[in-house]
């Protein structure tokens, strides 16, 4: 029988940043032994989880005050 690779599916999210955020970022990245991806990655990740929990917390206190 054949092994099984998975690969994890990436995709690219292109965004404009001023030039001198774009070297202080990188900066601070270096320094801490760490790559721009893996830092992006963790603030969406920080981000998304953080409003999902906002955005369920609204959707119940609008459940709340309608009655359903």
């Amino acid at each position: 029988m054949g092994t099984i690779l998975f690969m994890s599916k990436t995709s690219e999210i292109k965004i404009r940043v001023e030039p001198e955020l774009q070297e202080r970022f990188k900066l601070v990245c270096d320094i801490e032994s760490r790559s721009v991806s893996a830092v992006i990655r963790e603030l969406l990740t920080t981000y998304v989880e953080k409003r999902e929990l906002e955005l369920q917390q609204d959707m119940f206190a609008d459940k709340d005050k309608t009655g359903s």
